[in-house]
Protein backbone atom coordinates (compact mmCIF):
# COMPACT_ATOMS: atom_id res chain seq x y z
CA UNK A 1 0.00 0.00 0.00
CA UNK A 2 1.39 3.42 -0.87
CA UNK A 3 1.23 6.58 1.25
CA UNK A 4 -1.47 8.12 -0.95
CA UNK A 5 -4.00 5.38 -0.24
CA UNK A 6 -2.97 4.96 3.42
CA UNK A 7 -5.41 7.72 4.47
CA UNK A 8 -8.30 5.39 3.56
CA UNK A 9 -7.35 3.23 6.55
CA UNK A 10 -7.08 6.25 8.85
CA UNK A 11 -10.22 8.25 8.08
CA UNK A 12 -11.07 8.46 11.78
CA UNK A 13 -8.08 10.81 12.11
CA UNK A 14 -9.48 13.33 9.61
CA UNK A 15 -11.01 16.52 10.99
CA UNK A 16 -14.82 16.77 11.14
CA UNK A 17 -14.85 19.70 8.71
CA UNK A 18 -12.75 17.76 6.18
CA UNK A 19 -15.07 14.76 6.45
CA UNK A 20 -18.09 16.99 5.76
CA UNK A 21 -16.30 18.55 2.76
CA UNK A 22 -15.60 15.09 1.41
CA UNK A 23 -19.22 13.99 1.85
CA UNK A 24 -20.54 17.16 0.22
CA UNK A 25 -18.11 16.76 -2.68
CA UNK A 26 -19.07 13.13 -3.20
CA UNK A 27 -22.77 14.02 -3.01
CA UNK A 28 -22.26 16.65 -5.71
CA UNK A 29 -20.50 14.15 -7.95
CA UNK A 30 -23.13 11.46 -7.35
CA UNK A 31 -26.18 13.70 -7.78
CA UNK A 32 -24.97 16.09 -10.47
CA UNK A 33 -22.43 13.88 -12.27
CA UNK A 34 -19.65 16.45 -12.05
CA UNK A 35 -21.65 19.23 -13.73
CA UNK A 36 -20.70 21.84 -11.12
CA UNK A 37 -17.11 20.63 -10.94
CA UNK A 38 -16.86 21.04 -14.71
CA UNK A 39 -18.39 24.50 -14.49
CA UNK A 40 -15.89 25.49 -11.80
CA UNK A 41 -13.01 24.26 -13.98
CA UNK A 42 -14.27 26.36 -16.90
CA UNK A 43 -14.59 29.43 -14.68
CA UNK A 44 -11.07 28.87 -13.35
CA UNK A 45 -9.72 28.89 -16.92
CA UNK A 46 -11.50 32.19 -17.64
CA UNK A 47 -10.22 33.69 -14.39
CA UNK A 48 -6.67 32.62 -15.17
CA UNK A 49 -6.91 34.17 -18.64
CA UNK A 50 -8.10 37.42 -17.04
CA UNK A 51 -5.21 37.43 -14.57
CA UNK A 52 -2.73 36.68 -17.35
CA UNK A 53 -4.12 39.58 -19.39
CA UNK A 54 -3.86 41.96 -16.41
CA UNK A 55 -0.30 40.79 -15.74
CA UNK A 56 0.66 41.76 -19.30
CA UNK A 57 0.41 45.38 -18.11
CA UNK A 58 1.28 45.05 -14.41
CA UNK A 59 3.90 43.17 -12.42
CA UNK A 60 1.74 42.80 -9.34
CA UNK A 61 -1.97 42.48 -8.57
CA UNK A 62 -3.16 43.31 -5.06
CA UNK A 63 -6.54 41.77 -4.29
CA UNK A 64 -8.43 40.43 -1.28
CA UNK A 65 -8.12 36.69 -0.89
CA UNK A 66 -11.71 36.15 0.27
CA UNK A 67 -14.80 38.37 0.09
CA UNK A 68 -15.55 38.15 3.84
CA UNK A 69 -13.91 39.19 7.09
CA UNK A 70 -12.05 36.52 9.02
CA UNK A 71 -14.23 34.83 11.63
CA UNK A 72 -13.04 34.31 15.20
CA UNK A 73 -11.78 30.82 15.94
CA UNK A 74 -14.32 28.64 17.74
CA UNK A 75 -13.62 27.60 21.32
CA UNK A 76 -11.73 24.33 21.66
CA UNK A 77 -14.70 22.70 23.42
CA UNK A 78 -17.35 23.77 20.86
CA UNK A 79 -19.66 21.26 19.22
CA UNK A 80 -18.80 19.64 15.91
CA UNK A 81 -21.77 21.45 14.34
CA UNK A 82 -20.47 24.87 15.45
CA UNK A 83 -16.96 24.02 14.27
CA UNK A 84 -18.19 22.98 10.83
CA UNK A 85 -20.44 26.04 10.58
CA UNK A 86 -17.42 28.25 11.26
CA UNK A 87 -15.32 26.30 8.75
CA UNK A 88 -17.81 27.01 6.00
Amino acid sequence: MNKFSDWLNRTDELSPSLKVCMFVGQYGLDQYHGRYYDKAQNLARKARAGYDKALDDYDLLIMPTVPILAQPLPKTDCSVAEYITRAF
